[in-house]
């Protein structure tokens, strides 16, 4: 296998994705908030495999995992601004009700750390990426462990 049928095979499994992604918002969000979007989104996917399978030669498809790698990368990442019970991390007292069976206090609004607080502005520093929680920022090396909330 080239670099050049490497670099066809990956440029075509994202197009393919990306296709997926724009023409079937509504179901890819749908299916991020219901936890079952593999399974909402069956038969487009089965149906994007086939063309990229047809398109790419035997070797590519077998050594490789462009399709899969496509899907996460552009649907699933893509709408990693959608809420979902698995994505969003849960403070303790969440993580207790729904082990309790009992309904879960809703989720911290965006912009705020997992425990719940508000973030604060770190000082900017040449290269900053923004807000951090001190709570995330724990095991990051030298001057990243200063901010936080």
């Amino acid at each position: 296998m080239t670099d050049e049928e490497r670099t066809k095979a990956l440029r075509l499994a994202r197009a393919i994705a990306s296709d997926i992604s724009l023409y079937n918002e509504q179901k890819i969000i749908k299916g991020i908030e219901q936890d079952n979007l593999f399974d909402v989104l069956k038969e487009e996917l089965d149906e994007g495999r086939d063309l990229y399978r047809s398109r790419v030669s035997q070797e590519v498809y077998t050594t490789t995992n462009f399709f899969d790698r496509a899907v996460v990368d552009i649907i699933v990442r893509g709408k990693a601004h959608v809420r979902s019970k698995i994505w969003w991390p849960a403070t303790p007292e969440q993580r207790e009700a729904r082990a309790a069976g009992r309904s879960a206090p809703s989720l911290p609004p965006t912009g705020s750390c997992p425990v719940g607080r508000p973030h604060r502005s770190p000082r900017r520093r040449p290269g900053s990426t923004g807000r951090r929680c001190r709570v995330n920022s724990r095991s990051a090396p030298g001057p990243e462990r200063r901010r936080g909330c």
